[in-house]
Parts: C-alpha cells; structure tokens; sequence
C-alpha cells in the first residue's frame, strides 16, 4: 500500500484521555496530523511547557482532560478495547519512544531502517516519539508487535514502550513541525514477520495433561468467573476471596488480588481479567480512575508470574465459586 493511501486510513477519536470509554467521531492520519493538530496547536504548546515545569500536573490534569486523543489503530464503535468483537483494525501499528536525546536524529534513523514504517514524529510532551508502522491485519496485533519492537531494538538500539501492545491504546493528540514520512508513492510492505515463541517442555506428559485440561474446562472457566464480574459478585463484596487474603487489619491486600486479574488477563478472554481488575479497583484506597487502572492493567498483565499454570486457573475458578 502507498504512504498516500495509509495517510487515509481512519480511526476512533475521543474528546480526551479522561473521557475514552466511547468513541465522539473518527479521523484519517492525514487529518489528525493537519487539521487536528493547527486546531489544537495552543492547547498542546501549552501541555509541552507544563511536561517541562510542572510533571505532575501535565499527567493528572493536562494530558488526561485537555487535549484530543485517538486510538490509532482502528475504529471501535462501542467500547475502545482489545477485546470488543466489533473493532475494525486498520492496518497501523504506533511504536512510541519515550524520552530521547536527540529527537530528530532518531526519527529518521526509524524511518530509514525499519522498513514498514512510514512516518515519525514527536509525542505530545516534545521529548518522545511515536512511529506509525503498516503491518497485515490477518496476523495477530500483539504477535505482530512483538516482533516488531524486536526489530527496534536489534535495527536501532531502542526499546519501544510496553503498553502500545495494546491495539486500543489511546495516542494524545500532538503536533511537529518537521513531521517525517516516507515519499507518498512509495508503496509499504505490510509486515507480516511473527516473532517464533519457544516453550520450554519440562515434562512431556504434563504437558499433555494442561492441553487436555485447558481444551475441556476452559469455556466453563471463563463463563463462571465472567457471570461472577457481571454480576458484581453479590451483595457480599469480596467475602468470595479466602479469608487467609486479609491483611490483619482487616484491609484486603492489594498485591494478592492484582495477581489474579492479571493472570485472568493472560487467557484470551482478557476483558474477564480487565473487568475484575477495574471492579476492585474502584473499591481501593488511593482509587484515581479507570484510565489510570486500565493503563495499568496493560502494562503489567504479560509480567505476572506464572501466567501459564494452567492448574491456577481451575484452583482460582473453586474460590470464586463459593
């Protein structure tokens, strides 16, 4: 596909950051580059002066509530998220970089060595970047991604953040007055190199035994603990956990039932994780809101332990059970 027709590809746009659980309109990269981004051009000038004095507020307040957001990906009609069945991916992936050295120079050097990117420019705080890439939508987002940001690093040096394995991820709104693409006719290959997952066979019967395990039950796995999130777990609150979770003061510890939504999050139906995590959150002290939790539940999910014992799962499925 030509870097013209990939400037045309469109996706979900959203008032803010603070306000991402349904989309307000879409918009095609050309747009949001151009018109989006003169119209906003005070707003983010702005947001770059207080990332520079005052941190804090440019997190809570600025880049949250008052600049647009997008997630570039594609569009989603109802809810943003990685596991809607009714998102439309468009075929761009982003690869943010966090704070570098020298902007411009890593830009090009992006463009001019990864070969399915085709336009790089800085990050609303003006100390990062973000590069748009074109991949085949008939493989997988996150293997894809996967793949790729190995390739950042072994091309270039650089490691590209966690959390843009996140199809939906939003992406704030900024502007760059030396945007770099690629030659509008030039034609992009979508990447399509999967990134080869070597599992380590410690015991080749067990093995066979968690295939079994996890072919058989695992429809029944998801549909009790999903009807469980639904519901909201009753009028009894959290009484569902053991009573071995409890801290001695009383307080439900934070760490043990984090663990469980994250580990829930790496089956595929992720969104079960998802909502349990969000559920107890707003129960939690020091509760901010559901876009800092959702952030969080991206980033950490993939690093919870033990993510692949199968038999945690039908354990976890006992207890909440009762």
């Amino acid at each position: 596909m030509k870097v013209r027709d990939l400037l045309n590809c469109r996706f979900s746009t959203y008032s803010c950051a603070g306000d991402s659980n349904r989309a307000d309109g879409d918009a095609s990269l050309r747009e949001w580059l151009g018109e989006y981004a003169i119209r906003y051009e005070n707003r983010i000038d702005c947001a770059r002066e207080w990332y520079r004095s005052d941190k804090d507020f440019y997190k809570k307040i600025y880049k949250k509530y008052r600049v647009r957001a997008a997630a570039m990906c594609g569009i989603f009609p109802t809810v943003r998220s990685d596991s809607v069945d009714d998102m439309q991916l468009n075929g761009l992936i982003v690869m943010d970089i966090d704070t570098v050295d020298d902007v411009e120079n890593l830009k090009r050097k992006c463009l001019e060595n990864i070969d399915c990117a085709f336009l790089a420019t800085k990050s609303l705080s003006g100390a990062g970047i973000y590069v748009v890439c074109h991949y085949d939508t008939y493989y997988n987002f996150k293997d894809i991604w996967r793949s790729l940001r190995r390739e950042f690093k072994e091309k270039i040096g650089i490691d590209v953040d966690d959390s843009c394995s996140d199809c939906s991820r939003l992406r704030i709104l900024s502007s760059d007055n030396n945007i770099l693409i690629k030659n509008w006719d030039t034609d992009i290959v979508p990447y399509d190199k999967i990134e080869e997952q070597h599992i380590e066979i410690v015991d080749e019967e067990s093995l066979a035994i968690d295939h079994v395990m996890t072919k058989e039950s695992y429809k029944e796995l998801t549909e009790c603990i999903g009807q469980l999130v639904k519901n909201g777990y009753g009028t009894d609150g959290f009484s569902y956990y053991d009573t071995d979770l409890y801290e001695d003061n009383g307080k439900y510890d934070y760490a043990k039932w984090r663990r469980d939504a994250w580990r829930l999050g790496s089956l595929e139906r992720s969104d079960i994780g998802r909502r349990l995590f969000q559920f107890i959150s707003r129960h939690a002290e020091g509760f901010v809101d559901d876009f800092d939790v959702n952030n969080m539940f991206n980033k950490y999910t993939h690093r919870c332990p033990d993510n692949n014992n199968v038999g945690y799962y039908f354990a976890l499925r006992e207890r909440l059970s009762h």
